[in-house]
């Protein structure tokens, strides 16, 4: 199905195809723009008014929920999926049987720089700034930015009155 909303010239009938792509738990609207990558769609949830843009990845081997009013920017790599970091563990269990998946959760109004990487098991809290090319390894706590590689907490926002 993925080749076919690629192949897909008209941006409604995209939209339209990329929201039973998804999982059916996706709310409302949102906009995936092509190309975009994944490996099985269903797991991955994304809130209203969400926007994910091009050439984005989604390692959807465990559940992937993207809050409402995130913005995915452009290269943005999300994994669920890893491997033993020990090679004999690795090696004993041929290579395949060493896959682990962990979900990744993105809270509500994000936004993921361009070119940044999520790893597996990262939760982010809400109104969260991912600098771009930061490699996100860790959860990160809502209303802060976070830049580098790892990513660190730079800045925290105060709360809204």
């Amino acid at each position: 199905m993925l080749q076919a909303i690629h192949d897909e010239r008209n941006p409604q009938r995209v939209r339209e195809l990329m929201a039973r792509f998804v999982s059916p738990s996706s709310r409302g609207n949102f906009d995936i723009r092509l190309p975009f990558r994944c490996h099985y769609g269903y797991n991955i949830c994304i809130g209203d008014g969400s926007i994910i843009n091009r050439n984005a990845t989604i390692l959807d081997d465990a559940k992937v929920t993207i809050g409402c009013g995130s913005l995915l920017a452009t290269d943005v790599k999300i994994y669920t999926l890893t491997h033993a970091s020990d090679p004999d563990v690795r090696l004993q269990d041929n290579q395949a049987n060493s896959e682990y998946q962990y979900p990744v959760i993105i809270g509500n109004n994000c936004w993921i720089g361009g070119g940044a990487t999520i790893l597996p098991g990262v939760t982010i809290g809400d109104d969260v700034t991912i600098a771009a090319g930061a490699v996100v390894n860790k959860d990160v706590e809502s209303r802060c930015l976070v830049a580098g590689v790892p990513a660190r907490v730079v800045k925290r926002f105060p709360q809204a009155e």
